[in-house]
């Protein structure tokens, strides 16, 4: 079934043309309401009209400068006021830099820096908030380039700054896990767009442009040759999105044949990772300190499968979340159950049509053996059942603590008991 965005919000700087006007109709013919950002302030509004008419979704057309911390803030205001608030950020501007390295200058370094970084970092500062208060699907695609996979020469300033959005993705990922907002990074092959003569309007007066020469191209695709079918239209490069993010995919990218320019790199790092092995041919032991936080990290990314999987009822993959043997108590149910099965089963059936929203914060992780852990979570949960079911209560919102047991089996973490005590609930009517 087709991913329903009906109900949310997509934000999309550098939303006026190419990509981000394509992501716009992506979105909208989900049934997304669209907020289209661009520095090209008529461009934005002729883009918000189209897809208007095209997707008959409600749009706002706002002028933004991502290099501008109190524009970016603004426009999130805007966002907040014309739509109610922000469920998808795209934060898609990005500018270009032809030129070799000893040509660049301090000016050039700056604009690229400027705005495909630090813009990056002030749009999701800025727009966060929304995505906090909303509840359901939530996502953050960051634009970064299929290049920062197969890098190419005379294009150290922008590759840089890519690689630096690439970073910074992953990172937030990781952060924004627990929450359950998800966060993928989008590497773009090369489309047919206005994308250089954008970024020269983009550029302020102050900041002297090097200028690409000829040169700069012609190296650079003899470095990377490109065939004809390497370059498509956007709307072609997206063709994935929606399943992309629905499946909370770490990583998109869109086409592009670089499988062996990257699989090439790929092996010098495994080979150097080979290099930096002992004479023994085993990894030198990590210390206990080291240990214990790559199991700290793994077990959070276990929680946030938990919450992800069971608030979109993937239940065949929740159930691998736990040990075989697993032991379920929730006190206020008088519930006890025992087994992977046992468990699955339950609460499927007794989640089966709600709407459920679970967010789990404050982990208290400590590492108890060489395979073993124990936890516990500040929670709060929404449960929404259809009208009529159980005892004719709309449903229930809660806030408390798991307090859970884990087991390393076969080197995966895995929760091996689990007690929810929720301190307050409160009816939703």
């Amino acid at each position: 079934m087709p991913l329903d965005l009906t109900g949310s919000v997509a934000a999309i700087t550098g939303g006026a043309a190419g990509l981000g006007a394509a992501m716009g109709h992506c979105f909208a013919a989900a049934g997304a309401a669209i907020a289209v950002l661009d520095i090209a302030e008529a461009a934005a509004e002729r883009t918000a009209t189209a897809i208007t008419v095209a997707h008959g979704v409600a749009t706002t057309a706002y002028r933004v400068d991502v290099a501008d911390a109190a524009s970016t803030s603004r426009a999130a205001a805007h966002v907040a006021a014309a739509l109610g608030g922000c469920d998808i950020l795209c934060a898609n501007v990005g500018v270009q830099q032809f030129g070799s390295i000893d040509r660049l200058t301090d000016d050039d370094w700056r604009f690229v820096l400027d705005v495909n970084v630090l813009g990056t970092v002030r749009t999701v500062g800025a727009f966060l908030p929304l995505l906090r208060a909303r509840d359901g699907f939530r996502r953050i695609v960051l634009t970064a380039s299929l290049s920062v996979l197969a890098p190419a020469v005379r294009m150290a300033a922008y590759q840089t700054s890519k690689f630096a959005v690439a970073g910074f993705g992953e990172t937030l990922r990781h952060e924004l896990a627990p929450e359950g907002i998800g966060v993928s990074v989008l590497f773009p092959g090369g489309m047919v767009t206005g994308h250089l003569q954008s970024s020269a309007d983009a550029r302020p007066p102050a900041l002297r442009s090097t200028g690409a020469r000829d040169d700069d191209l012609v190296a650079m695709l003899a470095h990377r040759p490109v065939a004809a079918d390497d370059v498509v239209t956007p709307e072609h490069a997206i063709r994935h999105l929606l399943r992309d993010l629905e499946a909370d995919e770490p990583y998109i990218v869109t086409h592009g044949a670089i499988r062996d320019a990257y699989t090439e790199r790929h092996g010098w790092m495994i080979d150097a990772i080979d290099r930096s092995e002992g004479p023994d041919g085993e990894d030198a032991p990590m210390t206990q300190d080291t240990e214990a936080l790559v199991a700290i990290e793994a077990i959070t990314r276990l929680k946030a499968r938990y919450f992800r999987l069971m608030d979109t009822k993937r239940w065949e993959e929740w159930g691998e979340v736990f040990s075989a043997d697993v032991h379920l108590e929730v006190p206020e149910a008088d519930l006890v159950l025992d087994g992977r099965a046992a468990v699955v089963s339950t609460v499927s059936s007794a989640l089966a049509g709600a709407v459920t929203t679970h967010h789990g914060h404050m982990p208290e992780i400590e590492i108890t053996g060489p395979d073993t852990a124990r936890g516990v979570w500040a929670m709060s949960d929404m449960v929404e059942w259809p009208a009529g079911d159980h005892g004719g209560r709309a449903g229930i919102q809660g806030s408390g603590h798991y307090h859970e047991e884990y087991v390393r089996e076969g080197g995966q973490w895995r929760i091996a008991a689990l007690r929810l005590e929720r301190l307050r609930v409160d009816p939703l009517t």
